[in-house]
This record gives C-alpha cells, sequence and structure tokens, in this order.
C-alpha cells in the first residue's frame, strides 16, 4: 500500500489527485461487446469485489478468442453467442478474476463443475 509523507491537509488531497484517475478507460478493442457480454462481465466483476479477491477488467470476447472457441471444460466447441465463462480457480475458493484465471465453457459444462 502506498503511504503519503504529507503534513497538511491541501498536500494530502493533491497527492491523492495526483493518484486517482477521474475515470477508468475500458480495455474494449473495435468497440463494445454485445449487452449480453457486457452483463456477464459486470455480474463476475462485481462477484469478485464481493469476495474481496483481485479483479481487472476483462473483455470476455479475448478469452473467447484465446480459448479458440473450445469449451475448457469438455473440450468442444462453443458459440459466441452461447458461451458462459468458467473461472480455473473458483472466486467462492479465493480465485481471482484475472485473465489468466478465465475459460470459455458450456453454460452446462460450467454448472455441472459448480466450484471445483
Amino acid at each position: 500500500m502506498d503511504t503519503f509523507d504529507i503534513s497538511t491537509d491541501e498536500e494530502w488531497l493533491a497527492a491523492l489527485a495526483a493518484k486517482v484517475t477521474p475515470w477508468r478507460p475500458h480495455k474494449y478493442v473495435g468497440g463494445a461487446p454485445p449487452a449480453r457480454i457486457r452483463r456477464m462481465q459486470f455480474a463476475h466483476e462485481v462477484r469478485a469485489r464481493r469476495y474481496g479477491v483481485a479483479w481487472e477488467m476483462v473483455d470476455l470476447r479475448v478469452v473467447y478468442k484465446r480459448c479458440g472457441g473450445d469449451c475448457g471444460i469438455c473440450g468442444l466447441p462453443v458459440s459466441l453467442e452461447e458461451f458462459a465463462i468458467d473461472h480455473i480457480m473458483p472466486i467462492s475458493k479465493g480465485g481471482p478474476h484475472l485473465l489468466a484465471n478465465l475459460q470459455i465453457a458450456h453454460k452446462a459444462c460450467n454448472s455441472s463443475k459448480g466450484n471445483r
């Protein structure tokens, strides 16, 4: 955690303002994803914050491309319109919501895996 060597409130506010950006740029390349994918991204980020694990803004289309469109659980192809996100190490067990911990899966495969 960063520490500030400050002696007045004005210095503290100036130091804080220098460290905090007023907006957070998105990582979408080629435009925003469809609404279903945006909702899924937001839900996973909220869940990660609730569990107190590390998280980052992840464009789920990048995860889909990295996996080559194949389910990480059964290995069969998954369509872009029907995929679900699977955390290799589940959030409920302390796994982070980071690009390295994500894979795509069929909804049925992901449901049957649960938090194992």
